[in-house]
């Protein structure tokens, strides 16, 4: 019997959908089961057994907090529960992390995704656009990772998502977005720098990032990602911040 009771893969039933957890050496991943057959084997979520960093796209929200003495995140999209995990497990109660999602079926899966881990956050099942808009709550950082298979919900690619995630933030607070290739980084870039400077990483092969940021500028980003890219497994990030540039 391996992690969570199984060899090699598990197949769990999230209300009308499937996934699978899948491991690999030290890894497991989260894949999708398949609602639509061009779904199959997507990616949602990463964990390294051995390693608070995965070496895959979750590690790209892992420097920002340090940018704050205590710092208070939102993440829109629980998935198997990694970035949340990661932030918590990180810095511990220098964190505060709120998530929100829509599936309320999902809430079972990082239960079974993240094993014996204890879960350290808040999650509110509701329509993210819709929190973030009525919140009245100012968060330093906003990640967003929020998916329906491999697409992202229209409403969040709108600048009335991006004008509602700039009222909800703090005065130094920053919107961080994993984004896939989907959407092009240059467009999506394009929107949030009608009310924040923009630092891009552009990956047309794979998940790009982008950090909408109202106070920090590229420098004092990439000098707190620095901190974190000498430690083992931080080869991912480490090559995303030494690559993300101001849009211009």
């Amino acid at each position: 019997m391996g992690f969570l009771g199984i060899s090699n893969k598990e197949r769990i039933k999230v209300g009308d959908r499937y996934f699978y957890i899948i491991k690999q050496g030290n890894k497991r991943i989260l894949k999708s089961g398949g609602r639509f057959s061009s779904s199959f084997g997507i990616i949602y979520s990463i964990l390294d057994t051995k390693s608070i960093f995965t070496n895959s796209y979750p590690d790209m929200f892992l420097p920002l907090p340090r940018l704050y003495t205590r710092s208070k995140v939102l993440v829109i999209g629980l998935a198997g529960g990694t970035i949340p995990y990661q932030l918590t497990s990180m810095y511990g109660d220098a964190v505060s992390v709120d998530v929100v999602e829509i599936d309320k079926a999902m809430l079972q899966v990082p239960k079974l995704f993240l094993g014996n881990h204890k879960q350290k956050w808040n999650v509110y099942i509701e329509d993210g656009l819709d929190f973030v808009e009525r919140s009245e709550k100012k968060y330093d950082i906003i990640a967003l990772d929020a998916y329906n298979e491999d697409i992202m919900p229209a409403e969040f690619v709108s600048d009335r998502f991006v004008k509602a995630a700039y009222s909800a933030l703090t005065t130094s607070g920053i919107l961080a977005i994993n984004l896939t290739t989907n959407i092009s980084p240059k467009h999506y870039s394009g929107l949030v720098k009608q009310h924040f400077n923009v630092y891009v990483y552009s990956n047309e092969l794979g998940n790009s990032f982008i950090i909408g940021s109202k106070h920090f500028d590229l420098a004092a980003i990439k000098n707190t990602a620095k901190r974190l890219s000498s430690q083992n497994g931080a080869e991912y990030l480490s090559n995303v911040y030494n690559k993300i540039k101001e849009m211009e």
